[in-house]
């Protein structure tokens, strides 16, 4: 064989062991890609229905609500960066808003799963309400929930994401004897404080802080109202004030301090007869039925 045949020999060998070099890594390369699976989540919170008007984000998310994600590799190799997601629908299902969706781990570790809503709280120490809360926005943006899933293993399933609720809900419903009328009444909380200690890490609420406010919770009391305040004991005094569509104010004042705890919802039933009014309260978890309860009343 002479040196010319063997040159030609040799270069086809050197050619077929680079395509066979090249098919093998195209087919490792899509073997990873199909064993990668994207972390698909849905959001629920935590809560139980309530009358029209008072039902917002109970028992599940708006469309378009955004909720920060961190999601953290047990592998101690495979970071992630905090994204924000948003509801596409209001079955809870979320998706990234910049479209890219995050993957387990290749070596299959377990992820922990961490998330905040409203948005702009991953890092957050503390968190101040808004007020007044006559709009949905106003409500939407004090209503903080936190929720936190550990040891997800790879799967093709979306991972539930259950929110806790972290602060207060306070419900008011007016009914009117005597020919009251109470369309166009104006129902306020009075003297709470706006802003709590957070930890962003543990969904950990400390003491309220900061001076008080007024929250004026509808413009219409002859709809049922609600409002959210932050974790706290208001002293006893004057704490609901209702102005009615013909300039009488009439008032609600508690005889002992109110304490108002993190994932509770206290309802205030107010019967307006004539410049009268007399309250029934209940206290109960969010995520139940309340109880009516009747508590001492001074005007």
């Amino acid at each position: 064989m002479n040196k010319y045949i063997i040159k030609q020999f040799a270069a086809a060998c050197v050619a077929l062991a680079a395509l066979t070099a090249c098919s093998s890594d195209n087919n490792t390369q899509q073997q990873v890609s199909e064993e990668r699976l994207p972390i698909l989540l849905s959001a629920s919170p935590q809560g139980a229905e309530t009358r029209a008007g008072q039902g917002i984000q109970n028992t599940q998310f708006e469309e378009g609500q955004e909720i920060d994600v961190q999601i953290t590799s047990q592998d101690n190799m495979t970071g992630y960066d905090m994204l924000t997601y948003y509801t596409s629908d209001d079955q809870g299902n979320m998706v990234p808003k910049k479209g890219v969706f995050p993957y387990y781990p290749v070596n299959k570790a377990k992820v922990d799963i961490r998330a905040i809503y409203p948005k702009g709280k991953m890092n957050a120490s503390s968190f101040t309400i808004e007020y007044p809360q006559v709009t949905k926005s106003a409500y939407q943006a004090s209503d903080l929930m936190f929720a936190q899933v550990t040891d997800i293993s790879p799967s093709s399933n979306a991972v539930p994401l259950t929110f806790t609720h972290k602060m207060s809900k306070v419900m008011v419903n007016l009914t009117g004897e005597g020919g009251v009328n109470l369309t166009n009444s104006v129902v306020t909380l009075l003297g709470v404080k706006r802003v709590v200690a957070f930890n962003a890490l543990t969904g950990v609420v400390g003491a309220a802080s900061g001076a008080t406010c007024n929250i004026q919770m509808t413009s219409d009391g002859g709809v049922p109202s609600a409002c959210i305040i932050v974790p706290q004991s208001v002293p006893r005094g004057y704490l609901l004030e209702i102005l009615l569509q013909n300039n009488d104010v009439l008032y609600y004042r508690t005889v002992q301090d109110m304490v108002f705890e993190s994932g509770k919802k206290y309802t205030f039933n107010v019967k307006v007869i004539e410049s009268n009014i007399s309250v029934k309260t209940s206290v109960s978890d969010w995520n139940t039925e309340p109880e009516d309860v009747e508590q001492p009343l001074q005007l």
